[in-house]
């Protein structure tokens, strides 16, 4: 699960975990949005979940995937920033 602040400054890291864990990723983040709204949403909430199943010893082809994700999640961050910044 990746957030932005919108969502960690009104929803603690046990209710997200338990939110997380108890619903299919789509479930999740809509609940966690509903949830962080109905608290306020005083900033843009951005939830991302990504469900994995695990499926027999293919942890390091996991890891690989996770961290292309993960990275190429920041790349598209970090473009935005720059963007508006100098936009």
């Amino acid at each position: 699960m990746i957030s932005s602040d919108g969502l960690s400054d009104l929803v603690s890291p046990d209710e997200i975990l338990e939110i997380v864990t108890k619903h299919r990723p789509e479930t999740a983040c809509q609940s966690l949005v509903d949830l962080a709204n109905i608290r306020g949403g005083t900033d843009n909430i951005t939830v991302i979940v990504i469900g994995i199943n695990n499926t027999g010893n293919n942890n390091g082809r996991m890891k690989d995937l996770i961290t292309r994700i993960l990275d190429n999640l920041f790349n598209m961050a970090s473009k935005k920033k720059i963007k508006n910044v100098r936009g």
